[in-house]
């Protein structure tokens, strides 16, 4: 059957679905040079969408890092990357800074993929950074609705409501919030035989960038100053960045609000009960988010 990411035979053996490895072919999916490339001196950053990598990853340029994006530029196995004029033109839309990375090593390599793509490579590390699914889907649904371009992603073929969306089966036959658990669920199984890894909330990050920050990079061996952390901070804010973003780009703006807790602006009973699944609030629940079903919207 399929399930979103895998098919599942009879016999209850997983592999990757290839209606899914299609679709992810055009903007999200792994080039097989780029999965070659990878080794064990990368560290995966993997994040469903919308977790507030992007803040995350122009702190790691401001520190002169070498942050990549494993699905819009080519990868080589001596740290270094090629961007392509897309890569070029996204960077340049959502990072501030201009200076080059100063470091090759570890390479922090962004993925929206599970873990499967790369169960056959020996890892530097995993970076999993993660935001409360509320929060999350919800700005992933602003940021698409903006694009709203059907030739380009089926996932933006949805009615025009977010209510629609996040009950919709459109992609894969799975809801938004299914595939949010199969990713992450996918990579906390990684997470058992990963030495190197740590878990980044971005609620965490929101109240104390420097800070989380420098512990996970602490944690892949990556030394830098509480100075240096406090400045890629400041120049990193979502003020900072929304400024940027407008001023070099006139298409949809990938920056947002940045928000902790904004689902309380929107939340009502009808829309908790797409977030009121045993699997996601199990799973919530094990990365720091309490999704107990309530209509009392004061519930954090």
């Amino acid at each position: 059957m399929i399930t979103g990411f895998f098919v599942e035979d009879q016999e209850g053996h997983r592999r990757l679905n290839d209606e899914f490895r299609r679709f992810r072919e055009d903007g999200y999916g792994l080039p097989p040079d780029n999965l070659r490339a990878i080794g064990d001196k990368d560290v995966i950053v993997a994040n469903y969408g919308s977790a507030g990598t992007v803040a995350i990853n122009n702190i790691l340029a401001e520190l002169g890092l070498n942050y990549v994006a494993s699905n819009i530029a080519t990868l080589h196995a001596d740290g270094t990357s090629s961007a392509t004029e897309s890569y070029t033109e996204r960077w340049q839309q959502l990072i501030t800074t201009r200076q080059a990375a100063t470091t090759l090593w570890p390479r922090f390599t962004k993925t929206h993929l599970p873990h499967e793509y790369f169960s056959s490579k020996r890892l530097g590390g995993v970076w999993i950074v993660v935001r409360d699914p509320r929060d999350a889907l919800y700005s992933l649904y602003r940021i698409l609705h903006q694009q709203d371009d059907p030739a380009t992603d089926p996932y933006e073929t949805w009615n025009h409501s977010f209510d629609d969306w996040i009950n919709d089966n459109s992609v894969l036959n799975r809801r938004p919030v299914d595939m949010w658990v199969e990713f992450y669920s996918s990579w906390l199984e990684r997470a058992g035989y990963q030495d190197e890894l740590t878990i980044t909330r971005f609620e965490d990050f929101k109240r104390n960038p420097a800070q989380t920050i420098g512990a996970a990079l602490e944690r892949f061996g990556v030394k830098v100053t509480r100075q240096q952390l406090d400045a890629a901070a400041s120049a990193s804010s979502f003020a900072a960045m929304q400024t940027h973003e407008s001023a070099v780009s006139t298409g949809a703006q990938v920056i947002r609000r940045g928000m902790i807790n904004e689902w309380r602006e929107w939340m009502d009973d009808e829309k908790w009960r797409a977030f009121s699944g045993d699997d996601l609030r199990e799973l919530a629940g094990k990365l720091g988010y309490d999704l107990t079903f309530t209509s009392d919207l004061s519930h954090s």
